[in-house]
């Protein structure tokens, strides 16, 4: 999934139009662009890029399959990246077996358009398209993963295991002019959100295809009895989860948007009667905890799957092409251990067993806390505020706690104002 997020010096701003895919159908204001340069260097297309009539001499009505999903992307710094439009197209029914084939055919359409707009000397366009479908086909799927993006690319091409999308990336900045690319500080980190955005706004598509919104789940109240500690959400029923999602093995979980795709055998929803003992609920939490930080990212960017995954990619390249070095996975790592100590310490986790088996959700309410608070006075003691209390637990050297419940207005810090106390 959050802390403050990173500012990015280069983000888009996108106009979106899309339909029959839930979670992706915002609409967003392009920002004005001046004069392209880009449009000197694009000899096919230059009258109609220049004049606004038909950028990259696309078809400018909106596609009537309604397996076509037609965006317009734009550069708010004005930088050289004139208003664009691409089309992606995901059929209604997918299968497992043609899911890839999909996927590998949106980006070979899209990448010569984005090497255009760029800016890239046409004559070299068509070299760079077959250098460089294979190193995006692989980066889209590795960015996600553990997996380094400098391995072999899928075996569909034949390449060495020496090649990498890196030294693509820098042989696609060379080969735009030298006005244009000197406007830009990061030029390596731009170009490859630019080339990427396109795979990574298909991935988020296929994946709403294959499970729409509607089958997944809305989280548990065990689940929220954590969220609601971490993030201040008591239930959130926009955030769906899948648990039975069709993602690659050696992916945990993959988040698009509200919906968190993940494996059944790798979820747990409820706790046990003892979340101490509970390994494997407390693990699917915390993987739980880690997506919803990439929910809140994307909400962060006005709900926009195309945005925030720009926002996402450029974290990535700047982190030297690596998973665990990308700030929004750091955030999200970070996110995920916030609230280790009601959910793996030991006399954190008897708040929630109390919880659960005294049915205290309709008293208290949830934690608003993400530890709880020891008593200064009184040894043995703790609380946890709630949003309608509080719980205290008086522990005895041997361990055995006895826990009460308070309902009444609380402070952030679990002293209670005017409460009355219940068993």
């Amino acid at each position: 999934m959050h802390l403050g997020l990173l500012p990015i010096a280069l983000l888009l701003t996108l106009a979106l139009s899309l339909a029959h895919a839930d979670g992706l159908n915002q609409t967003f204001e392009s920002a004005t662009t001046n004069t392209s340069l880009a449009s000197t260097f694009n000899n096919n297309c230059s009258q109609q890029i220049e004049d606004k009539s038909n950028p990259l001499c696309l078809d400018p009505k909106p596609p009537r399959d309604p397996s076509v999903h037609s965006y317009t992307i734009s550069d708010p710094d004005n930088l050289w990246m004139r208003p664009f439009s691409f089309h992606l197209t995901v059929p209604r029914t997918l299968t497992a077996a043609t899911w890839g084939k999909i996927q590998i055919a949106n980006i070979r359409t899209t990448l010569p358009l984005i090497l255009r707009q760029l800016g890239v000397d046409p004559t070299q366009v068509a070299a760079l398209v077959s250098e460089g479908l294979p190193l995006v086909v692989a980066a889209n799927d590795a960015i996600h993963s553990r997996r380094s993006i400098f391995s072999p690319p899928f075996n569909f091409v034949r390449r060495e295991p020496t090649s990498n999308i890196r030294s693509w990336i820098r042989r696609v900045g060379t080969s735009i002019a030298r006005p244009v690319r000197e406007r830009v500080q990061d030029l390596e980190c731009f170009v490859f959100s630019a080339v990427m955005i396109p795979a990574y706004t298909s991935s988020a598509l296929v994946m709403s295809v294959l499970h729409p919104a509607t089958d997944g789940e809305e989280t548990t109240a065990d689940q929220d009895f954590f969220i609601n500690a971490l993030y201040g959400i008591s239930h959130d029923g926009a955030v769906r989860v899948h648990y039975s999602a069709r993602i690659p093995n050696d992916i945990a979980a993959v988040t698009y948007g509200n919906n968190i795709y993940t494996d059944a055998h790798r979820s747990s929803k409820l706790a046990r009667r003892s979340l101490l003992r509970d390994r494997f609920f407390q693990q699917s939490t915390k993987l739980l905890l880690h997506e919803l930080a990439h929910v809140m990212q994307f909400r962060a960017f006005n709900h926009s799957i195309p945005a925030s995954g720009w926002a996402y990619l450029k974290g990535y390249c700047n982190a030297g092409y690596s998973y665990f070095h990308n700030p929004y996975e750091i955030e999200a790592y970070e996110k995920q251990e916030q609230v280790n100590e009601l959910l793996e310490d030991r006399i954190g986790t008897q708040f929630m067993d109390l919880w659960k088996t005294n049915f205290w959700a309709t008293t208290l309410g949830l934690p608003i806390r993400r530890q709880y608070i020891r008593s200064p006075i009184r040894p043995g003691q703790f609380a946890l505020p709630f949003q309608n209390g509080r719980a205290t637990l008086d522990c005895k050297p041997s361990g055995e706690c006895a826990g009460t419940a308070e309902v009444g207005e609380v402070d952030g810090s679990g002293g209670e104002r005017g409460a009355t106390s219940t068993e």
